[in-house]
């Protein structure tokens, strides 16, 4: 019996090219903060891996924090941003001299910013249907366009947090409306979230029905930066913002949900008496309760503010530092963490929300709402050399475990896993 064999000829299937839109509005601020920072790398990252895809960045304003190829990547700008300038320019006038002409003029400038802000809004979604968008991802996860004109554009952003929930009391109410327009409006229309953390993504499902997928991408720290500095470099910016040789550091704004409060407490109860507490960041906002209780406590005199650094003289404060701690109440990820190990800073920090998921066993943990663990807590560190080096050494290996080319390979799963959808 003869048997007739069909040779199956083998099909190659080549890949489609997907073209994203990616909105990067925080790379247009003047000062980056964690989600500028967060856009930054990733999108650097996804330039050196992803040729394969087309992608078109979506900027408020030119963009001075981030260098794009010109053959792969495409840059669309809106310059409005100087309007917005004078918005907080004008207002500050009014909050001052209470002028009639001045007040006519922040209305004046007030109303042409609602105007660009609604063609704005108009024009991002003609642009998507123009450039055929298949997928469209949000860095701010508090914006996501009006309309889309192309009903098959998969829409996702990322969710930092879920503080409007949790801590809506620690909020300004200009952000709290946001996020309640954005839960309402914006997430529905959402076909995919990306969350920082395993805990944010719980968090969120404990308060909002969402039945789409929401996928993991773990932030990092960038290890050209947040490493050892050097010994010379380190006294130089010790003397810039006269720390002292034997400091603390807290890195973030000084507002009601880093639980500052706690710290000061701890921190006049600890028998180092030669310590200084350096803060690094903006005043922030709802503090009136944290500089009331500096000057309660006596010990002004101990406390420097620096205000924004550079991220080199950051790396060189947290090389310096005894301790790097952090008593937030609540974080979605907590970046500095992760800066404090990669630059050998032993860390102390809470023992809530995503912070234990990004730490494991690499920090020393405390109860937030207890000010006298967290003296304990730093005693122990400025006691025991043994157990600084300890935490150090944990540090380096926990920091090694999260890198920014690993966080925009997964955001390339998520998109060729959505466009087969």
């Amino acid at each position: 019996m003869n048997l007739k064999i069909k040779s199956e000829e083998k099909t190659v299937i080549e890949k489609k090219c997907l073209t994203i839109a990616l909105e990067v509005f925080p790379l247009s601020e003047e000062c980056l903060t964690g989600i500028g920072y967060t856009a930054k790398n990733i999108v650097e990252h996804l330039m050196k891996i992803d040729v394969a895809n087309r992608y078109f960045l979506y900027f408020k304003d030119k963009n001075p924090h981030i260098n794009l190829p010109n053959q792969q990547w495409n840059e669309i700008s809106i310059g409005f941003r100087h309007f917005f300038e004078k918005k907080s320019f004008f207002y500050h006038q009014l909050k001052n001299k209470k002028n009639k002409t001045i007040i006519g003029k922040y209305i004046f400038y007030y109303l042409i910013c609602k105007f660009l802000t609604t063609l704005y809004d108009i024009y991002l979604p003609l642009h998507l249907n123009k450039i055929k968008a298949d997928i469209y991802i949000g860095f701010s996860h508090n914006y996501l366009p009006p309309f889309f004109f192309k009903k098959k554009i998969k829409k996702g952003v990322f969710l930092y947090d879920t503080v409007w929930k949790l801590f809506p009391e620690t909020m300004v109410w200009s952000n709290k409306i946001k996020t309640v327009i954005s839960e309402i409006y914006n997430l529905p229309r959402t076909d995919f979230l990306l969350s920082i953390s395993n805990n944010t993504r719980n968090d969120f499902l404990k308060f909002c029905q969402y039945k789409k997928d929401i996928y993991i991408v773990h932030l990092a720290a960038d290890s050209e930066i947040f490493r050892p500095a050097s010994g010379q470099y380190i006294e130089s910016v010790k003397i810039k913002y006269n720390t002292g040789d034997k400091y603390i550091l807290i890195v973030g704004t000084i507002e009601p949900r880093k639980n500052l409060t706690t710290l000061l407490k701890a921190f006049a109860n600890i028998s180092n008496q030669n310590l200084k507490l350096v803060f690094t960041g903006k005043k922030g906002w709802l503090n009136d309760d944290f500089f009331s209780l500096l000057d309660s406590l006596n010990i002004r005199d101990k406390v420097i503010f620096t205000g924004y650094t550079t991220v080199d003289e950051l790396a060189a404060l947290y090389s310096g530092a005894k301790a790097f701690v952090f008593p937030s109440i609540y974080e979605g990820f907590g970046l500095p963490l992760l800066e404090a190990m990669g630059c050998g800073c032993p860390v102390i920090a809470s023992n809530c929300s995503s912070i234990p998921e990004i730490t494991e066993d690499a920090a020393m943990l405390f109860n937030p709402n207890n000010h006298q663990e967290l003296a304990q807590c730093i005693n122990k560190m400025m006691e025991d050399e043994n157990l600084r080096n300890d935490y150090i050494q944990k540090g380096f290996i926990q920091f090694q475990k999260f890198h920014w080319e690993k966080s925009a390979q997964e955001i390339i799963k998520i998109i060729n896993s959505e466009a087969d959808k």
